[in-house]
C-alpha cells in the first residue's frame, strides 16, 4: 500500500477539503473497506523506516486498490510513503488530553476554546506526540496544536469520538518553551582567525613574508649545489 494526501484525492470536494485535512480521516480502497464490519475502524500504518500513522477509516474510494488517502499533516510525518503495512488497532477510550498551543495568544482570541472543542470533534482518534491541524474559522489559516500526552498512557493512539467527558489540560505554548530555552547563538571568545587563501599563509597563524621565503629557497638551492 501507499499513502497519498487528500488534496490529490478525486472524491474529496474542494469545499470539504479543510474538514478532511483537519482530521484523522482515512479513505481506503473499496476492497479493504468492505473487509471490515465494525462501525469505527482504527488503522495503524507503518513503513520500512519504522515511522507510523494512526487514523480512523472515514470511507472508501475507487482511485486505486493500493492507495490510502490521508490528511497532509499525516503524510508529511513519513519520509517513505510506499510499501505501507496496514494493521487494525483495538479502540481504547480516551480519558484525558494534554495539548500544547503554538503561541501564547492562541487562546486569547475570542471563542478560541469553543473552536478547539469543535475542531476536536473532527478527530475520532488522537495520537501522542503528533501535531494536528485546527481550523480557526473566519478565513484564518489552520494552526497546529501539539498532542503531548494522552490517558491511558499505555496506548499511543486513543479513541475520542462520542466517549463522554474527556479531561483537557493546556500546557505552556511552544512559543513559551522556545522563549525559555537557550537557543540563541552566543559566539565563544577565540583568537583572531586568519583565512587560508592559497598563498603566503600556512595552517596556523604565522605568515611568511615573500622576501624571507625567497631567501630560504635560495639558501636551500646553494646547499644542494655545494654538496654536488
Amino acid at each position: 500500500m501507499k499513502v497519498v494526501p487528500f488534496p490529490f484525492c478525486p472524491t474529496v470536494p474542494p469545499t470539504e477539503l479543510i474538514h478532511y485535512e483537519c482530521s484523522d480521516r482515512l479513505l481506503v480502497p473499496t476492497g479493504l473497506f468492505e473487509s471490515y464490519s465494525l462501525p469505527y475502524i482504527l488503522l495503524h500504518l507503518s513503513n520500512s523506516k519504522g515511522e507510523t500513522l494512526s487514523g480512523c477509516v472515514h470511507g472508501k474510494h475507487d482511485a486505486g486498490d493500493d492507495v490510502i488517502f490521508v490528511p497532509s499533516w499525516m503524510f508529511y510525518r513519513l519520509t517513505v510513503s510506499t510499501d505501507i503495512v496496514v494493521t487494525s488497532l483495538k479502540l481504547v477510550r480516551c480519558r484525558h488530553i494534554q495539548l500544547k498551543p503554538p503561541t501564547d495568544a492562541f487562546f486569547k482570541r475570542a471563542g478560541a476554546m469553543s473552536m478547539l472543542n469543535a475542531a476536536l470533534l473532527n478527530y475520532k482518534t488522537l495520537t501522542r506526540f503528533t501535531r494536528i491541524l485546527i481550523p480557526m474559522g473566519s478565513g484564518a489559516p489552520p494552526e497546529f496544536v501539539a498532542i503531548e500526552l494522552l490517558h491511558p498512557e499505555s496506548c499511543a493512539t486513543v479513541f475520542t469520538y462520542n466517549v463522554g467527558d474527556v479531561g483537557l489540560s493546556i500546557l505552556p505554548s511552544v512559543e513559551s518553551d522556545l522563549r525559555e530555552s537557550d537557543f540563541s547563538y552566543k559566539p565563544r571568545p577565540c583568537a583572531p582567525i586568519i583565512p587560508f587563501v592559497g598563498e603566503r599563509y600556512r595552517v596556523g597563524t604565522g605568515v611568511d613574508e615573500p622576501t624571507s621565503l625567497s631567501r630560504l629557497v635560495l639558501e636551500a638551492t646553494l646547499r644542494r649545489w655545494n654538496k654536488n
